[in-house]
This record gives C-alpha cells, structure tokens and sequence, in this order.
C-alpha cells in the first residue's frame, strides 16, 4: 500500500499474517514494513544501475533504517532514507557504503585501543590504581602530586615516547619555582612509576628507565631554615592577627613541632582529656600510631576553639575536624593561609619600621617543625627523645637496638614538650628564656 509516513500513519498501521510494508507517497524508496510479529521497520528500496541491464529489470535491494521509536521517528526516518537514496543516485550502493565506514571505524577503533593500551594516561592510572592506592602511607599525597606536577601534554603520548629531557625540564621547572621539596619527590615517584612501566613491556613498551638520566645535581638542597627567637614570635603573633581557622592550626604547628597534614587535619576524637592527641597510623607519615602530649598552651587553645557545625539533610551535625571552613571536611589552601601569614608579618614590620622595612627570609610551615627540633635540643632534650617526639625513628635505636629496645620514652616526650611549651610562652610575653628550662626526668628502671 501507499500513503505518507506519519505518526498517524505508523501508529494505524496494523501486522497481518504477513509483512505488510507502506511505501511513502512523497519519498520514492522509502517505505515501513510491519512485521507479522508487530515490529515496525523503516526502510529503502532501491535499484542499482547495471550498464547491461535496463533500470527496471536490475535486481531491488532493501536496506534497513531502523526499528520505529527512539530515536527513529518518521521525520528522521525520512531524512535518513533521503540521504541513503542520495547516494543510489551518484551510483554508491548505501549499504557497500555502511560496510566501508564500519570497517574504517572498526580499524579506527583498533588503533585508538592499541594506542590508548600503552598511552603514558593509562599507564599512570595502572600505577596508582595497583602501586599507590591502598598501598602507600598518604597515598593521596603521591597521587596529588603526580597529577599536579605532570605535564598535561604526557598524558596522550606513548609511555616510551617520555624521555630523560621531558623530565629535566618538569623538575627545572619546580626548581625555577622553588619548590626543591616538589621536585625531588616528583622524582622519586616518577622513578617508581616508570620502573612499573619497565615491568610490562608488552603492554608500554617501555625499554628503560628515563628517570635513571635524570639527577637534581647540586640544585636540591636540603632546607636547615631554622626561625629565630624573634621570628618565632612574629609568626605566632601574626597567627593571632588572621585568627581561625589557620591562625591557632599555626600555633598548634609550633608547640607541639607535628607534620602540616597532620595538624591540619586533626579531628576531635584522637584528643582524650588527660592531654594526649593520639594520631592514627592512617594518618602518620611513617604509617606508625603516634602520641602527642598536649601541654598547657596548647590545652588553652583546644579549650578555646570552636566546635563548628554544619547542615545535613536538614539538620546540623558537629563537624569532626579541629580546623574547617566548610563544617564537613579538613582545611586545605595552606599556601594561601601562609601568604596571610606572611603579609601579617609584613605588615607589623612595616608598622614599626616604616615602608623601607626589611621582610623576614623565606620560611616555609615544615621550618616549625624543624625549629621545635633544634629548639627543643637547644633546651636540654636527648637527640633520640626529639626524634621520638617527631615520630622519627632515631638512628641511635635501629639496627640491632631498635629491635631490642622498644620503649617509647613517653615521660621523656611529655617533659620536652612541657619544656618547648613554656619556652613559646616565654618568648610571646617577653620574659627571660633560661628560667623555661627544667630537667629531664631519670627514665623508669626496666627489667629485661
């Protein structure tokens, strides 16, 4: 039968006991078949030119559009069929046509996947996925600084088309940023990356290790910034001066000489009330529980800091953190809370000083931590006793030591935070140093 293919149409359109097709009136060639079964199927019919036949004796070929319904309406059925009978005018048969292009897609599709299987972006998710996550103490930090730190142009190239120089220049780049601390642990990750890379040839095709060429020569220079006296006092009362929530996370960083993350990501829970801040292995460095004892200035500030709440499903719940912006997770933008910082300081020199003040040299937060160490020492503390405070492992008992000496020294650990505590407190008031300075308890008789 004839009629125009509408909506209408399509929908009176009844099956039978056998095909029934509906050839449009407007479009010759295009046409509905109605199956015995119910479906409702666009198509063409068509006839190719043969040059030794007349056009009405050559054989009709159909060619299957597509079933009715989303996305083929009859309006998009009729320009689709328009469009293939195009092609039977310019002698191109349309389904020789639609073989050519899967086949080119097809072959496309195999080059794209033997492409993207040894692209340097799928190698590097492998290593995180199977390297990093779950694996690593803060694992998040290596995957942040590898996603930071690498250059968005290796991601599409093959994993053996990075070579040594791509590298220098990524670390050139930190140096020339000052940022060392960045370069050498970007090294140090790329390296790990690139050997797992080295591991499965077949799949990156990576012969050799470039980071192997790559060295930080004499341009990585361990910091030993230690703030002075002065200065100790400038940045505690320029933490003062941009208040919460990094002022007193500042503060904290210096009394008790901790990790940045780990202070800035404090949670209320892992403080009991006797005064001692227990950090989970989760959250350690070095994947090693660690207690902190808090001393009185530090006890101050925790009694003073506020409990922030935050909507949840309607209600409110205590946010978990001791420092938060958004009452749901930690702080972060640390760099831009040390730019207050710095401007606080800034600021209270040029008070005193008029506009041609000097700035106080470069610091970064992790100089506190070091600055609590040498001070600390400078105090009367054992090196080893520093070190257990830092949640280091002295050297002084590893080896065959270590693993016959297991006591953590938490009587020593405690008195040199006290002693540091009060030494800070002295220094803000201005008062004589030297009276901060107590004696080290004898440490308990041990057996065995």
């Amino acid at each position: 039968m004839r009629d125009k293919i509408t909506k209408r149409t399509v929908d009176a359109a009844k099956p039978g006991a056998r095909d029934l097709f509906v050839w449009d009136t407007e479009l010759k060639g295009f046409g509905l078949k109605v199956t015995s079964a119910g479906r409702k199927v666009y198509l063409i019919q068509y006839r190719m030119p043969d040059p030794d036949k007349p056009q009405n004796q050559t054989t009709p070929r159909r060619y299957t559009i597509g079933e009715h319904g989303s996305p083929w309406t009859p309006d998009k059925a009729r320009d689709r069929a328009d469009k293939l009978l195009k092609l039977v005018d310019e002698r191109k048969d349309p389904a020789e046509v639609e073989r050519a292009e899967r086949q080119s897609e097809d072959d496309r599709r195999k080059v794209e996947d033997a492409r993207k299987k040894g692209a340097f972006r799928t190698g590097l998710e492998d290593f995180l996925a199977r390297r990093v996550r779950g694996q690593l103490v803060k694992a998040h930090e290596v995957e942040n600084l590898l996603n930071a730190k690498i250059p968005a142009g290796w991601l599409d190239r093959q994993a053996n088309d990075i070579h040594a120089e791509d590298i220098q220049s990524a670390i050139d780049d930190m140096m020339a940023a000052n940022l060392p601390g960045a370069a050498r642990e970007f090294r140090k990750h790329i390296h790990g990356l690139f050997a797992f890379l080295r591991a499965r040839p077949k799949t990156y095709r990576v012969s050799d290790n470039p980071v192997s060429a790559v060295s930080l020569d004499a341009r990585y220079i361990p910091r030993d910034r230690v703030l002075e006296d002065a200065e100790l006092v400038e940045v505690w009362k320029a933490a003062e001066a941009i208040g919460y929530p990094f002022g007193p996370m500042v503060k904290l960083l210096i009394l008790t000489g901790q990790r940045l993350r780990e202070v800035g990501e404090a949670q209320w829970r892992e403080f009991s009330d006797d005064g001692v801040w227990t950090i989970a292995a989760d959250r350690a460095k070095n994947g090693k529980a660690h207690i902190v004892h808090i001393a009185q200035q530090a006890q101050e500030l925790l009694d003073i800091l506020p409990r922030i709440d935050s909507l949840d499903d309607g209600g409110t719940r205590p946010c978990p953190h001791l420092f938060t912006t958004t009452g749901r997770g930690p702080i972060s933008g640390f760099s831009k809370a040390k730019t207050h910082i710095d401007n606080a300081i800034g600021k209270a020199r040029a008070d005193a000083a008029g506009k041609d003040f000097t700035p106080m040299p470069a610091w970064t937060f992790h100089d506190l931590r070091r600055t609590f160490a040498t001070g600390a020492a400078r105090l009367g503390t054992a090196p080893h006793i520093v070190e257990k405070v830092l949640n280091h492992n002295p050297k002084v008992l590893q080896g065959v030591a270590g693993i016959y000496n297991r006591f953590e020294y938490l009587p020593e650990r405690k008195v040199a935070i006290e002693v540091w505590d009060r030494h800070v407190a002295g220094l803000v008031a201005g008062k004589e140093k030297a009276s901060n300075v107590v004696p080290m308890p004898a440490r308990p008789d041990r057996k065995g």
